[in-house]
């Protein structure tokens, strides 16, 4: 089998480094596909806290509920970075349309002043806003 002139065989391919590298571009691949999976991973995770948000806005009813757990909560994250991760963990019940539900909302601290502003104890009562559709969502108010 004779090549044409200008033509290599494919010794000579694999020889010159001519021949395609195959590992290299499944490993491109298989970047991309996790990076594709990973973008449609957070457009889902927005597209899904959106809607959330949006019936709470526009189908919500305010409400009041009862405090049943309160802790704040504060660590260091790891020794390294020495980065001190807070917030307040609040759970609460609820009654709608002759059920009881009950929640637990985490608030990182200046969203918990803004909110509520005041120390918490068991048995309080805090505002509400949750969906006539799904009264499982829920924000505080």
């Amino acid at each position: 089998m004779h090549n044409q002139p200008g033509q290599l065989n494919f010794y000579q391919k694999k020889m010159t480094g001519k021949l395609s590298n195959t590992k290299a571009s499944t490993k491109n691949y298989t970047f991309l596909k996790i990076l594709g999976l990973f973008i449609i991973s957070f457009a889902v995770l927005f597209y899904y806290q959106g809607n959330k948000n949006r019936d709470i806005e526009s189908n919500g009813i305010d409400s009041v509920a009862i405090v049943n757990y309160f802790k704040y909560i504060s660590y260091i994250d790891n020794d390294k970075s020495s980065k001190r991760i807070s917030f307040y963990r609040i759970g609460f019940d609820y009654h709608y349309n002759g059920s009881d539900y009950s929640s637990i909302l985490e608030l990182q601290p200046n969203e918990f002043k803004d909110k509520i502003g005041r120390d918490l104890k068991i048995g309080d009562k805090i505002n509400i806003r949750h969906s006539m559709s799904k009264p499982k969502n829920v924000i505080i108010k």
